[in-house]
């Protein structure tokens, strides 16, 4: 299989947590006839990155995409696709970002407007203003069996 240039070489000295040929064929291995027959290069092609960056930028975890790539840990995923791990979720928010900028400005999604002014520009509902509540005073009422009582607690 011939490898492009943009590739990059994965020594034998960085080579131990790749696992070998991805089940997805993206990793291209040789035989390389100046060492042992056991040892392949393992060279990292665009495709790996663009998968990598892509998978990063929707949210799958490092051990998942590693899982893909057929490499044995997070770790050697780290080790050799930092800058796509690294830039690939900014990427995805300023594009995210720029998508609702342009329909909260263009006037037609009014809910993308007001979603953007109550998160970038802190705008917030407030609440409808009721009256406090009055509190009514106690009921009282007294019944007289006859005319004395009442005349009497009159005076």
């Amino acid at each position: 299989m011939e490898v492009d240039g943009a590739c990059r070489r994965i020594t034998r000295k960085r080579l131990r947590g790749f696992a070998g040929r991805s089940p997805s064929g993206l990793a291209v291995a040789k035989t390389n006839p100046r060492q042992d027959a056991e040892f392949k290069d393992v060279w990292l092609c665009v495709e790996q990155r663009k998968m990598v960056r892509s998978m990063a930028a929707y949210g799958i975890r490092q051990e998942e995409i590693a899982r893909c790539l057929g490499l044995r840990s997070p770790k050697t995923l780290r080790r050799h696709f930092r800058e796509e791990l690294d830039r690939a979720a900014t990427e995805a928010n300023a594009q995210v970002a720029q998508s609702l900028y342009r329909q909260a400005t263009s006037g037609k999604k009014t809910a993308a407007t007001i979603f953007w002014l109550k998160t970038r520009a802190l705008w917030r509902e407030s609440p409808a203003i009721e009256p406090p509540p009055v509190e009514i005073p106690p009921f009282v009422v007294m019944t007289y069996a006859d005319e004395d009582q009442k005349d009497d607690e009159a005076a």
